[in-house]
């Protein structure tokens, strides 16, 4: 679980500094709610303390509610994969 967590929040992380690089390089942020912070140092915070709550929150429910943790933990891979492909796709574009 713990390890699904911070491949998530290292994703999102990923994911905040290359749309900050590609947004300051001339890249387009195509995501509305996030544009008009895209290119600042507010991106990160924006996209990485969120995972970072959303990561420590289900440690602390998997350990309050042990029966979670295996909804959790597919609910967290399947996260962790399509983050993957969104920061891969992000590459690719680059």
């Amino acid at each position: 679980m713990r390890r699904l967590c911070m491949a998530f929040v290292g994703l999102e992380a990923a994911d905040a500094f290359l749309t900050m690089w590609a947004v300051n390089n001339g890249f387009i942020e195509v995501n509305r709610l996030l544009a008009p912070v895209a290119g600042t140092w507010l991106s990160p915070a924006v996209k990485i303390l969120p995972a970072a709550f959303a990561a420590w929150l289900l440690i602390k429910m998997t350990a309050r509610w042990p029966k979670t943790k295996t909804s959790a933990n597919v609910g967290l891979a399947v996260t962790v994969a399509f983050m993957t492909i969104v920061v891969a796709s992000n590459l690719l574009e680059l």
